[in-house]
C-alpha cells in the first residue's frame, strides 16, 4: 500500500478514536450498503450511521478506491514532473529547499496538480504548467514588488505570482519575498 501522508494518517486515526471502528471496518460497511456511487456512499454514511462529511467521504475514497489519495507525497510530485514538465523539477527542488530553511514548522503538501505549503496557513503554492511553473504567494495586498505579478482576482490566494521556465530565476529577492510571506502568515 502506497504511504500515507501525516494529514491524511492522523484524519484516519481520529475516524478510528471518535467511532470506536477502524477505516478497513468502516469500508466494509460501506461495501455492503449496496451503494455504488460515491455520493451515495457518503449520503449513507452520513444519513445512517451519523459520520461527518469528512469522514463519509474518506470512507467512500477508500471503498470507491483503496488507493485513491494515498500515493505518497514524491509520487505525487513525481508525477507532476513527469514526461515534457521533467525539465521543471529542478525549479521545485531549487524553491523547496530554500522555504525549508525558513523553519522545521514548514508543511510541503503535494496535491493533483500543485504544492501547497504551509505555516500556520498556506502561504505559497507551486504548479508546473506545460513550459513553466507559477509561483504563488501570500503576500497580501498592500505589498507591491517589481519582480511579482500581483494577482487581480479578488480573494484569491495567492495575492501574487511569478512565472519562470529556469532555476536560475530563483533569485534573492524571490526568496525574500517567500520568506515574508512565511512570515506574514
Amino acid at each position: 500500500m502506497p504511504t500515507i501522508d501525516a494529514a491524511t494518517q492522523n484524519f484516519i486515526n481520529n475516524l478510528h478514536e471518535k467511532t470506536g471502528i477502524p477505516l478497513e471496518h468502516w469500508v466494509e460497511i460501506a461495501l455492503n450498503s449496496g451503494k455504488t456511487k460515491h455520493g451515495e456512499i457518503v449520503a449513507f454514511l452520513k444519513s445512517e450511521k451519523g459520520l461527518t462529511h469528512g469522514y463519509a467521504n474518506l470512507i467512500a475514497l477508500h471503498a470507491k478506491d483503496p488507493s485513491r489519495g494515498n500515493s505518497s507525497d514524491e509520487e505525487k510530485i513525481a508525477e507532476q514532473y513527469s514526461g515534457p514538465k521533467a525539465a521543471l523539477r529542478p525549479i521545485y527542488d531549487r524553491l523547496t529547499e530554500a522555504i525549508k530553511s525558513f523553519g522545521n514548522d514548514v508543511e510541503i503538501n503535494p496535491k493533483k496538480g500543485y504544492v501547497s505549503i504551509r505555516h500556520k496557513k498556506q502561504f505559497v503554492t507551486i504548479e508546473p504548467k506545460s513550459k513553466s511553473v507559477v509561483i504563488g504567494i501570500n503576500l497580501g495586498e498592500s505589498v507591491e514588488s517589481t519582480l511579482l505579478e500581483k494577482v487581480t482576482e479578488p480573494g484569491m490566494m495567492p495575492s501574487h505570482k511569478f512565472v519562470t521556465s529556469d532555476s536560475t530565476d530563483i533569485n534573492k529577492e524571490l526568496i525574500e519575498a517567500l520568506k515574508t510571506a512565511y512570515n506574514n502568515n
